[in-house]
């Protein structure tokens, strides 16, 4: 839940997370984008460091990607398929029932828009999180920013 909420990833680039993506030394996450077909370089905030190497501990077993299911066959569509259900499962527990999984990457992505707003320096680290141009969204951040300023 923390990859999706806290670095604005989508669900099929959580399920490709392999274990070989992620630099622990230095901490940071190779995402290979489905959509986009554009891989990145992401920071690996501790605390979601923390909870990955704590959540691999209790697997119990090699795996070759971080979310893999219990039971073959370990196909990317079945890794897709076990994140979304996992999400759908924490959700429903804690009464969240209307609600998609993209939810959490727009949950992400306006917390990285509102430290954008406070200063433009982040501007460039929101983007390639979300897996943007600079250019188009620092365009819709002044439109923005210029109607806010209207008000």
């Amino acid at each position: 839940m923390l990859l999706l909420l806290r670095l604005g990833l989508r669900t099929e680039e959580v399920a490709n997370s392999a274990l070989a993506d992620i630099d622990w030394r230095i901490g940071c996450l190779k995402i290979r984008s489905a959509k986009t077909y554009r891989d990145r370089i992401l920071p690996l905030p501790q605390d979601v460091g923390q909870a990955m190497t704590a959540y691999l501990k209790v697997q119990g077993r090699r795996l070759t990607h971080v979310f893999e299911p219990r039971r073959p066959p370990f196909t990317e569509q079945r890794r897709r398929t076990h994140v979304g259900n996992s999400m759908r499962y924490l959700f429903a527990s804690v009464g969240i029932t209307n609600r998609g999984l993209h939810s959490l990457r727009h949950t992400a992505a306006t917390a990285m828009v509102k430290r954008v707003m406070c200063d433009m320096t982040h501007l460039p680290v929101a983007a390639i999180s979300l897996g943007r141009a600079v250019a188009p969204l620092r365009s819709r951040l002044a439109t923005v920013l210029s109607r806010v300023r209207t008000q």
